[in-house]
């Protein structure tokens, strides 16, 4: 073996060190050393003495097995002088003691540049003395010829004879945070942002993608943070105190619940990172890879790996679209978007037979990791630690492109079956992790990080996986199916217009649950041009009610509460009857923004009535109309735009929660119940439900008097007349009857 190099050796790098001497890993701290950029000390033991050891295990015709090399490995001694070596480099780096370190492998493979070998190879953290680093050497050795990577040379068509490695010995940082960052967004490609991922602790647990870190996007130009995730952390990985038995001096310790929800850097540090990201960027004259820690306030570049970037300029629109949405979106309408970007890395179907496409409901989302769009099946995976020989070989023989795969986290067990299936769900892992990189090398749609999926899902679940937004969605069936079993041309199946024919004779809506009967005593009866619905309640005071004014229809009562004015864009005719209706009429004007908008399309609306003098005041206000899913389930977040007021429509998201069907039962009210429920700490003006027009008759349900307690203040019925009435929850708590305007 040739003389270690310590990183003093490397701060004038001299031109004849190249990959062949170094490794990818020795060459890129070499740079980073010469810029004066902060690396944690090391050296570097080259590539030769991997290739003595080899070389003689080769010759030995008695070897003839993966396992058998592994031992062969592991049993022999490394040689008198590489020990000493090592020993005296050592010595360099602890002083006085005996410091920790981490043990690094530096793959060399020239002849293979673009192939990433991403961690393929082991790395041995806190280790002490040299006998453990003789250890942590071995281990790396013996990685290369484990059955993980055996299938990776053979699926890139590289030989062994094409691949070697050197050893990085680099003093260890006892990080308070670690993390990775892109020196560009690795999901929009965007080469004017850094992507950072943070997590408590030592950082390897990111890779391994056994914690969901915080994800922070931050602009170069501007330094500014143009979007966080916060994600709680339940337990960090620390050295271990004491000695061990193991070769890795590593304990998980639970963190405090004070801490785990709490932002794992500041934004001083964030900012500081993005201006190291692009140092480090600028050193080795490309988009970079880096791992990162911070001790005691100081932060380290651990490492940087070159990444060949390919920018989709549809896709960096739309993830710029959706950061505008800041901390919600309606993902019905984002994904409607996304499915016009090119990023599915399947072939689409000819334009003249179009597919059928299926009912969607989304269920959750979570960290998007690779992009692109799949329909599947889901396909539950077991853990790593039980999967057998057998098993692992029965699945490679059924997994198809038909396939999701839902497990917990990645392990390199699992890695050949990405390259079969054709999606990744986990609940752990970032869009940095070992899980994301291995889907980007199998190009398929991974989502990471979502905590919840192998508890949620089932197998055989029909899904669809959108890895651009990160949201998985329950479908009634697959596209693909339906298509072979439909016409060509069909847009929506012949056996669903029949039922919805039927649907059309019946009741527009289905009641399932028993109302309660409530006893009303009126006292108060008004004439009947007076109100287009009459409205009575047991007390001596009538409740305020609510009418829906259109362009069409101008003509209002004399006498006005609240006026409600759906506005599907800011066209001049609009902003018109707007300033009619502020002069003419005394009551508050609400204004209902367009069903199931983005939040980015409300606030453009928004933008473009104030543009035109139409502007929240003590007269006017702003109020949406949740129709989705994901609407419900982010209720909270309309307050966040402006929005003074929220309309529940029911019989849409019956819709929606239930695909296909038009059922109003206690398990959907449930649900609302649950939305409004989060939202009670937050000011909105009006909280409303509208409901089909049947409800409008005694006897009032038991689900609504729940409604209201919680805090709705309007019921609203449309009918034939597009007439809404309202009332303060007071009063329509004890009871209420409304009768339908009638001759």
């Amino acid at each position: 073996m040739t003389q270690p190099l310590s990183y003093k050796d490397l701060l004038h790098t001299p031109t004849q060190l190249t990959e062949k001497d170094l490794g990818r890993k020795g060459m890129s701290l070499a740079s980073l050393v010469s810029q004066s950029i902060p690396v944690p000390p090391f050296f570097i033991l080259p590539p030769e003495l991997f290739k003595s050891i080899i070389v003689d295990i080769f010759k030995d015709k008695s070897v003839a097995s993966l396992s058998e090399f592994r031992k062969r490995i592991a049993s022999d001694s490394l040689s008198t002088d590489t020990v000493a070596q090592i020993e005296s480099e050592y010595a360099k780096l602890s002083g006085f003691g005996k410091t920790w370190v981490a043990v690094r492998s530096s793959i060399v493979a020239p002849e293979h540049p673009q192939v990433s070998f991403s961690g393929l190879l082991s790395s041995k953290l806190n280790v002490r003395g040299t006998k453990e680093i003789d250890e942590g050497i071995k281990e790396i050795f013996m990685s290369l010829f484990s059955d993980r990577s055996y299938d990776y040379l053979k699926r890139n068509s590289i030989s062994y004879g094409d691949v070697s490695t050197a050893i990085v010995v680099q003093k260890m940082i006892q990080a308070e945070v670690s993390g990775i960052m892109y020196t560009y967004d690795p999901i929009t490609t965007n080469a004017s942002h850094v992507s950072i991922e943070a997590v408590f602790g030592l950082g390897d647990v990111l890779a391994d993608g056994n914690i969901n870190p915080d994800i922070y996007t931050v602009s170069k130009d501007t330094l500014d943070i143009v979007e966080k995730k916060i994600v709680p952390q339940e337990w960090m990985k620390v050295r271990k105190m004491g000695d061990t038995q193991s070769l890795e001096h590593l304990q998980k310790i639970t963190i405090s619940k004070m801490w785990q929800y709490s932002q794992k850097l500041d934004d001083a540090l964030i900012r500081e990172l993005t201006k190291l990201a692009e140092t480090v960027e600028n050193a080795l004259g490309g988009p970079q890879v880096i791992e990162w820690a911070m001790e005691r306030g100081n932060l380290y570049v651990l490492q940087a790996k070159p990444i060949a970037t390919a920018v989709n300029t549809e896709l960096k629109h739309l993830h710029e679209t959706k950061r505008k949405i800041t901390s919600a979106q309606d993902l019905d309408t984002f994904s409607t978007l996304s499915d016009t970007v090119s990023v599915s890395i399947h072939t689409p179907p000819p334009e003249e037979k179009p597919v059928v496409l299926p009912q969607e409901t989304l269920l959750f989302t979570g960290t998007p990791a690779c992009p692109g769009t799949v329909y599947g099946e889901v396909l539950l995976l077991p853990s790593a630690a039980s999967l057998t020989e057998e098993s692992l070989a029965t699945l490679k023989t059924t997994i198809t492109k038909k396939h999701i795969l839902v497990t917990d986290e990645f392990t390199a067990t699992l890695e050949p079956l990405f390259f079969l299936a054709g999606a990744v769900v986990t609940n752990f892992g970032g869009a940095n992790s070992d899980v994301a990189i291995v889907a980007r090398e199998a190009q398929i749609p991974a989502i990471v990080g979502t905590r919840i999926a192998t508890t949620y899902l089932q197998t055989s679940t029909l899904l669809k996986v959108d890895g651009a937004a990160g949201a998985i969605y329950r479908v009634d069936f697959l596209p693909e199916v339906s298509q072979a079993q439909d016409s060509p041309t069909a847009v929506e199946p012949k056996t669903k217009k029949k039922k919805l024919k039927k649907l059309k004779k019946k009741k527009s809506l289905i009641v399932e649950t028993t109302p309660i009967e409530v006893k009303v005593e009126p006292k108060l009866l008004q004439k009947q041009e007076e109100l287009p619905v009459k409205i009575y309640l047991p007390e001596t005071v009538q409740s305020p009610y609510l009418y829906q004014s259109t362009i069409s229809n101008s003509a209002l009562p004399s006498i006005i509460h609240s006026i409600v004015l759906p506005v599907q864009n800011a066209h001049k005719e609009t902003v018109l009857h707007i300033k009619k209706l502020k002069k003419s009429q005394a009551g508050h004007i609400y204004l209902l923004l367009p069903d199931s908008p983005s939040l980015e399309e409300m606030l453009q609306t928004k933008r473009d009535l104030a543009a035109m003098g139409i502007r929240r005041s003590k007269k006017v206000s702003v109020i949406a109309r949740v129709q989705s899913m994901y609407g419900i389930l982010n209720t909270r977040v309309f307050n966040d735009i402006g929005v003074d007021g929220l309309v529940f429509d029911i019989p849409a998201i019956a819709t929606a929660y239930k695909p296909g069907s038009t059922s109003i039962d206690s398990e959907l009210f449930a649900l609302v119940e649950k939305a409004i429920d989060t939202i009670k700490r937050q000011k909105y003006s009006l909280i409303g439900l509208l409901l089909p027009k049947e409800y409008q008759t005694i006897p009032l349900r038991k689900e609504l008097h729940q409604a209201m307690k919680l805090g709705v203040s309007a019921l609203m019925f449309p009918d034939n007349n597009t007439t809404f009435i309202y009332g303060d929850s007071i009063a329509l708590a004890q009871s209420i009857v409304s009768l339908q305007l009638g001759k």
